[in-house]
């Protein structure tokens, strides 16, 4: 599931439900983290776990990283996995936001900057998802240029073109 910038626990719970078929017996958020404990618990006694990938987890909240820490303390291990997709100073939000015990239990996994193709490629599949068909509006060479000015990463790809496109 997608974040949006400063997404809040409610706005989290409002975008998980939107995903899995929970089925929150209330609006309040409370309620809704004991349904959503319940199905995640439910997975583990039908054999599975529920995983959860965020993008852009470093526009989450603080709060929505305590809410995390909680689910997986009262949950037992098998029952949620989850993955956060951000930029580099989620790691510094993380540190911020919970304790060492649980931040030593975090994997990092730091990937390679996209090359000017996957840069193609990216910004395509961003067009698409905006109703975009055809050729790109951008050059190859100015693809790559952005590429390089942003050093390889989505979020400022996504920047850099977005303005491109809007001028």
């Amino acid at each position: 599931m997608p974040a949006s910038l400063f997404m809040n626990k409610v706005q989290f719970f409002e975008a998980l439900l939107e995903q899995l078929p929970v089925g929150a017996s209330s609006p309040q958020p409370a309620v809704i983290r004991e349904d959503l404990e319940r199905f995640a618990e439910q997975q583990v006694i039908e054999s599975r776990t529920l995983v959860l990938a965020i993008g852009d987890a470093h526009e989450l909240a603080s709060g929505v990283f305590e809410l995390i820490i909680a689910l997986k303390q009262r949950l037992s291990p098998s029952a949620l996995h989850i993955c956060l997709l951000g930029e580099t100073h989620l790691v510094g939000m993380l540190e911020n936001t919970i304790n060492a015990n649980v931040l030593g239990k975090i994997e990092q996994f730091k990937l390679k900057p996209f090359s000017a193709e996957d840069t193609c490629e990216y910004v395509q599949h961003r067009l698409v998802g905006v109703g975009h068909q055809g050729t790109l509006p951008i050059t190859t060479g100015r693809l790559g240029a952005i590429c390089n000015e942003a050093n390889g990463i989505p979020g400022a790809l996504t920047s850099a073109n977005a303005d491109l496109l809007e001028n």
